[in-house]
């Protein structure tokens, strides 16, 4: 009986984010850190790379032009924060990159009060649609100076690494966080939680899950 009144609730929670707007759908994560709908406190660290509001294919979110020249190989944007989080385990977002062969990588990165870096190289870019990234935070290596924990992050920094020399636009949205449990339990189906409970054991991938069915979008 608990079983089924789980999966019945799920399939309600279903139903209705499908009528969320994206900055909703990023509000029902564990923690949404910025919808990414405006471009309001984020500043580009390079000349010429001013972020903009927009909706690419019907989906709010921010437009990080990536300007890259001989002199400037990456691109970076970074906000000003005050987050503690040590209890999240997961981190999420949406990301388009229409032209594949302008981009090497892409990185999130969160800066600790003691100065240091979380780093992570940031999903397998594999289309040039709209994709649902999940990041493990044990996917993070530091960088630039030790962090003591999760427990103070005063900058978040979203990162782009071209391919070759021109000039791209990459779009971001809903930046979220969600725990273990959470992120396994948002699955419907028991094959779906048994593959995701395997990637958060370190085993596996993390199963493909349609966007009606929500779940990853944070």
């Amino acid at each position: 009986m608990f079983k089924k009144s789980k999966l019945f609730l799920a399939l309600i929670a279903v139903q209705v984010c499908c009528f969320l707007s994206l900055a909703e759908l990023c509000m029902a994560s564990d923690l949404c850190l910025d919808p990414l709908t405006s471009p309001s406190g984020w500043g580009a660290l390079y000349a010429g790379q001013t972020p903009a509001a927009a909706t690419v294919d019907g989906v709010q979110c921010i437009n990080l032009p990536c300007n890259f020249t001989l002199s400037t190989t990456q691109a970076a944007w970074e906000k000003t924060v005050s987050l503690n989080l040590t209890t999240y385990d997961r981190f999420c977002f949406k990301i388009k990159v229409p032209d594949l062969s302008m981009v090497n990588s892409i990185a999130i990165k969160f800066q600790c009060g003691s100065g240091g870096w979380w780093t992570c190289n940031a999903g397998d870019l594999s289309t040039d649609q709209w994709q649902n990234v999940i990041v493990s935070k044990a996917s993070f290596e530091q960088e630039g100076g030790s962090c003591n924990g999760w427990g103070s992050i005063i900058k978040i920094r979203l990162l782009v690494s071209q391919a070759q020399t021109g000039n791209t636009i990459v779009s971001w949205a809903a930046l979220g966080t969600q725990q273990t449990d959470n992120l396994i339990d948002s699955f419907i189906y028991p094959d779906q939680q048994s593959a995701a409970a395997a990637w958060v054991a370190g085993a596996g991938a993390i199963p493909p899950v349609p966007a009606t069915e929500g779940g990853i979008d944070c």
